[in-house]
């Protein structure tokens, strides 16, 4: 339980990084800025912060996403295939986790796909690095549930979808 509050503290305190270091890359370093410290000062945030929910990894993967592909799109050779896998990577475990961010995903693309030099490498790594986390996922609930099922919202669909118990029962005093 302490690693996942560690984890979950690194990736709140990573959101406003993430978006600073986003919003350098599109708008003025002064903006940015702002941005990023009106990120952290985020009421929901700062509440989502203390809770296991989906928000806050989802959130982290899906600004780790977009950053990838911006340099992805900025970098060239080896380095753009990498970073255009890691979108992919990082936009397959956001999807994972809520689905409805798919949409997002094809901004990601579009952003990776405008120029039109050597697309098709760039496209393979980043469609390669989209759908390791889901097949990987899919296949789990699969194997789990002996049908296809895909969770979200973390552990609450995970854990209907998966545990043969319909009631359970606090023993404690309230």
């Amino acid at each position: 339980l302490w690693a996942g509050v560690v984890l979950w503290s690194l990736m709140s305190c990573a959101i406003p990084l993430l978006v600073w270091r986003i919003s350098r890359r599109l708008i003025d370093h002064r903006a940015a800025a702002i941005a990023g410290a009106l990120t952290a000062l985020w009421p929901l945030l700062i509440a989502y912060g203390g809770f296991f929910l989906s928000e806050i990894p989802s959130i982290t993967v899906l600004l780790g996403s977009i950053l990838c592909g911006l340099k992805a799109g900025e970098s060239s050779g080896r380095r753009r295939l990498l970073f255009a896998g890691l979108a992919g990577f990082f936009g397959g475990a956001a999807i994972v986790m809520r689905p409805q961010l798919g949409l997002n995903m094809l901004i990601v693309a579009w952003v990776l796909l405008r120029k039109r030099e050597r697309w098709r490498p760039l496209a393979v790594a980043a469609a390669g690095g989209l759908l390791l986390p889901i097949v990987g996922i899919v296949s789990l609930n699969w194997a789990i549930a002996d049908r296809p099922v895909v969770s979200e919202n973390a552990g609450v669909q995970f854990l209907q979808a998966h545990c043969p118990v319909h009631i359970a029962y606090y023993g404690g005093e309230f």
